[in-house]
């Protein structure tokens, strides 16, 4: 995996917070031209009891923030930040409209936002660091 210095740390964390701003922005209708659809689901729309999804989603974004926090590289840390913003993003649109508003609508796949995008590139990311791929490149100086 590519090293990542600390002093990138914070610029990372505001491009994410940006992206979650900017989610949010189009989820509550700073945009009236994009078209938004209610997924009162999880992904692909797949329909659960309330009390399972919230527990689900309770549960999931627990495991996430303990992860962040006991990440063992500042990549993976920061991945684990990406998924923790965007399940963050999508429960405070399930808790204030009662579904997840989905606004890119790609012809041969299922309805998507940024939220859902943050949260695959962080897993993605992840997967790609503790597999090894990419071997660990040392810099010298800082």
């Amino acid at each position: 995996m590519f090293a990542l210095r600390l002093r990138t740390v914070p610029a990372v964390l505001s491009f994410f917070l940006l992206l979650g701003i900017l989610d949010m922005a189009l989820r509550f209708g700073l945009f009236p031209a994009v078209r938004t659809i209610c997924n009162a689901g999880i992904a692909w729309g797949i329909a659960l009891p309330a009390p399972a999804l919230w527990f689900g989603v309770s549960l999931c974004l627990v495991i996430v923030i303990l992860n962040a926090c006991w990440a063992s590289s500042v990549g993976q840390r920061l991945a684990w930040m990406a998924i923790a913003l965007g399940g963050g993003v999508n429960t405070a649109d399930r808790l204030y409209h009662g579904c997840v508003a989905d606004y890119f609508h790609p012809l041969l796949f299922p309805s998507f936002n940024v939220a859902d995008m943050m949260i695959f590139l962080g897993v993605l990311f992840l997967l790609v660091s503790v597999s090894g791929i990419f071997p660990k490149i040392k810099s010298y100086g800082g």
